[in-house]
């Protein structure tokens, strides 16, 4: 399992929950990552970046990867 799983977990699950800006998919997420710390983890132990970063850093990731899509000022899961 990727050290980011839990990461895009909270990402795509937001998204699910018409969670569609940064914004709104930021909150979400921080608030699953005050339950589980994942970023935390994902950065190998002590957070030296804001999570906003590890948010974009992944969305990003995942865009590349073509499992979202960012258009018309929302993110969606590509299908």
């Amino acid at each position: 399992m990727s050290l980011y799983a839990e990461l895009d977990d909270a990402i795509f699950q937001a998204i699910a929950n018409q969670k569609g800006s940064f914004t709104e998919i930021f909150e979400a997420v921080e608030v699953a990552a005050k339950r589980t710390d994942a970023a935390s983890r994902a950065a190998g132990g002590s957070r030296s970046k804001p999570l906003s970063r590890y948010v974009d850093a992944r969305l990003q990731a995942l865009r590349k990867a073509g499992r979202v899509q960012y258009s018309q000022g929302h993110w969606r899961v590509r299908l």
